[in-house]
């Protein structure tokens, strides 16, 4: 319920223009991905490895927050751009296009995982209702709620979410094996959780954002506790339960009980595939993982202004 009320405050407040915050305000947006070096005895190592990170994933970000186009789940008005063959939510029937600028991106970003979680499992992904588009030359597609209730679904970009996540695969391999992985590793991790290589992105945005909090005391390492609050350029400072609570809303895992708490010095390998797996059996694909990210930044934003 936790869950659903948060995802639906942030929603409410994109819906009420502050939106404009955002537009105004971008920079601050991702500024929770600037991590702090790990405090290991291979600093030199890992420090560029966070360093490289952090900058390919602010890029991506504001990337994805201005070009990817995404539509709605949820059954607003919308209507197809011709050029681009995409199809947009509107604000209010009759809307003229283009209205492809920040404003509504992100609207329909918040209306994506807003209905996705309220609905469920029920809804196809991304990746399965593009297919049928092209199948189908259609512009939308329609599934069911467990009500039998219609939900309608648009096309999205895939190419474009796809190009925009190859650097910050790259980045995230990189990162891993400052953990002890060898690429061949990392490829069989994919293989044997059944996921692609872009649900790598999900599960190291998270981990390094967990890395940059002070380290829990013992009795707290299940993620549960009080593990103590890290400063961001924020007013207020984030912590280990709210990093989860985003990585619940932005992903549908539990990532931080899947690597055993927020204590970054404890996580072994075996813990890591553990989180890796969580995160990719939920079948997002290139799109879903392009609105993990995002959602995952917006998501720290607003628990850091709460």
């Amino acid at each position: 319920m936790k869950l659903k009320e948060k995802t639906i405050d942030i929603t409410s407040k994109i819906a009420k223009g502050f939106v404009d915050f955002f537009a105004l305000n971008l920079v601050l947006i991702f500024v929770v991905f600037t991590f702090q070096a790990c405090t290991t005895e291979d600093t030199s190592e890992i420090n560029v490895s966070d360093d490289s990170f952090s900058e390919v994933l602010d890029m991506t970000s504001y990337q994805l927050l201005n070009d990817i186009r995404l539509s709605t789940l949820n059954g607003l008005p919308s209507a197809k751009d011709a050029r681009s063959n995409l199809v947009y939510l509107l604000k209010y029937e009759g809307q003229k296009l283009p209205n492809t600028d920040f404003t509504n991106s992100i609207y329909n970003l918040e209306d994506l995982i807003e209905a996705r979680d309220m609905y469920g499992l029920q809804i196809k992904t991304a990746s399965q209702l593009n297919n049928t588009i092209a199948k189908n030359g259609d512009t939308t597609v329609n599934t069911t709620t467990a009500d039998e209730e219609p939900v309608s679904a648009h096309e999205m970009d895939e190419a474009e979410a796809i190009a925009m996540l190859t650097p910050l695969v790259a980045e995230a391999r990189v990162y891993l094996e400052t953990k002890g992985f060898t690429q061949d590793e990392i490829d069989l991790m994919i293989e044997e959780a059944g996921g692609t290589e872009y649900d790598l992105v999900l599960i190291v945005m998270v981990m390094k954002e967990i890395e940059n909090l002070p380290q829990a005391p013992s009795d707290t390492v299940d993620g549960t506790g009080d593990t103590g609050t890290v400063s961001t350029t924020q007013e207020n400072e984030l912590t280990a339960e709210e990093i989860g609570t985003c990585a619940l809303i932005a992903i549908g895992a539990d990532i931080l009980w899947a690597l055993g708490g927020s204590n970054a010095s404890s996580w072994s390998k075996a813990a890591i595939k553990k989180a890796f797996k969580t995160a990719a059996k939920k079948l997002l694909g290139p799109i879903g993982v392009a609105i993990a990210v995002v959602s995952f930044g917006l998501c720290l934003l607003t628990e850091s202004q709460d």
